[in-house]
């Protein structure tokens, strides 16, 4: 049997309410001598500016070296967990892990009847406390937003604090961002701007020489580039000298909002074919000056990483069919039924749900990993955790009447070379990916040669 002692600090929290780890380290370890109990080690969570995954809780340490009949001594409930599902979470592991808790708030044994109801009553007042907390961590943000105060954090690029940790202008990045700022300002897209940044050898804000588009995004959007940040809605002076003039921005921010273009349409082979050189995907480019349409490397177009290949698009398409019929005519198509999965892969609107659920569940344990890291508060988690569930639920309910609809294309039930022509654009992708392993078109040379498929 052995005596572990546990503490938790808030760096927000002032020494004045009795909480810093010198006072609750003494107060356990002066029970321990009263009780005549040898203190094993004291764990501590003190919370502290650090990036995400860097840090690792000292509970999920203490919880490793747990055995039966072990103790643990807190200084109070409110230091066993932040809101009263983690309080209750933790002490239910500890009862089936046969670990009594002891806190010097009221000393009770956690597993007998009275306990538990100690328990409960001592949750509610810890989860009131830090409730109360959260709305004093609120109305601070909130008061340094209106004073026009920098709130803290990572600066934006083209900012860097100088030997005294004030804030400064990085001339050098800063340049940066008014070039960014002025080429959209003269219409062009963030793709071209991205090509621009790499054609210059311009190193990205993670040092590296690839520029995102998401990036330029995010750096095009952010207000504390003409010295304001934005607080609940309404705007603040950040408390930082501007880098772009306001006519700059407000040009800019007058051309992101124009009306969204229509979707660009989609074509039989794209993303379906790949280049021999990257192995990135090819997509469709139209006729250009009198250029014949073809598909060419998607990585060429936007990075400039690939020289790329190209192949005019009647060419690769008459020469994928003439193969495809080839194949099903020498028996490849009870084969390809066979080993692919087409209720769960074809249907386009299942991919697609599916995909979202998983980006949102995504959101949930991110979110989940924040609050049990103590980086937000039960209130925030909970705000922001409700519409995701309720997105899930959603996601979950179409999922489920999707699934139920899900019908074979006339592809899979006929003759394909007399049903092809009466097939919609999506099924006929939906057959070539039934047969298809891979159609990758081989750089050099000319006409229908250069694609070779790869078969399922």
């Amino acid at each position: 049997m052995a005596t572990y002692g546990y503490i938790r600090v808030s760096k927000l929290r002032p020494d004045k309410d009795g909480l810093s780890p010198e006072i609750q380290t003494s107060a356990i370890n002066d029970h321990c001598t009263r009780e005549g109990e040898v203190l094993t080690e004291i764990y501590s969570d003190e919370d502290r500016s650090g990036k995400a995954g860097k840090k690792r809780e000292a509970w999920d340490e203490l919880w490793e070296r747990l055995r039966s009949g072990d103790k643990v001594i807190a200084f109070k409930m409110t230091r066993v967990g932040r809101n009263t599902i983690e309080s209750l979470t933790r002490l239910e592991a500890l009862s089936k892990k046969d670990v009594d808790v002891v806190t010097l708030d009221g000393k009770y044994d956690t597993r007998s009847s009275i306990g538990k109801v100690i328990t409960g009553v001592l949750c509610l007042f810890a989860e009131f406390e830090n409730d109360q907390r959260s709305e004093w961590i609120k109305a601070s943000h909130c008061a340094i937003a209106k004073r026009g105060s920098w709130p803290g954090g990572r600066l934006p690029y083209g900012y860097r604090f100088d030997d005294d940790h004030a804030i400064q202008i990085d001339e050098g990045r800063a340049n940066i961002v008014r070039e960014i700022f002025n080429l959209a300002s003269r219409g062009n897209g963030q793709t071209f701007i991205v090509k621009e940044l790499l054609r210059r050898g311009v190193t990205s804000p993670k040092g590296n020489g690839r520029w995102q588009i998401r990036t330029v995004s995010l750096i095009l959007r952010n207000r504390a580039y003409v010295g304001e940040r934005e607080y609940q809605g309404k705007v603040y002076a950040a408390g930082i000298s501007p880098i772009v003039d306001r006519e700059t921005w407000d040009r800019v921010r007058a051309i992101e909002v124009k009306v969204a273009t229509p979707s660009r349409p989609r074509y039989l082979l794209s993303g379906i074919l790949s280049c021999s050189l990257c192995g990135g995907n090819m997509v469709h480019k139209p006729r250009v000056n009198g250029t014949a349409p073809q598909y060419e490397c998607l990585s060429r177009k936007v990075w400039g990483d690939c020289k790329g290949v190209g192949i005019t698009d009647h060419i690769a398409e008459r020469a994928v069919l003439e193969s495809l019929f080839a194949h099903i005519d020498a028996g490849g198509y009870s084969e390809a039924v066979d080993s692919y999965k087409f209720q769960e892969k074809q249907a386009p609107e299942l991919r697609s749900l599916r995909s979202s659920l998983t980006k949102v569940e995504g959101k949930r344990v991110r979110l989940l990993h924040l609050y049990t890291e103590g980086r937000i508060e039960i209130a925030e988690y909970d705000a922001q955790v409700e519409p995701l569930n309720n997105q899930v639920k959603e996601l979950e309910s179409e999922i489920e009447r999707a699934e139920a609809g899900v019908r074979l294309p006339p592809v899979w039930r006929g003759d394909i070379r007399k049903d092809w022509e009466v097939l919609t654009l999506d099924e006929k992708r939906h057959a070539l990916r039934l047969f298809v392993e891979k159609i990758e078109i081989a750089s050099g040379g000319r006409g229908p040669g250069r694609v070779n498929i790869t078969w399922r």
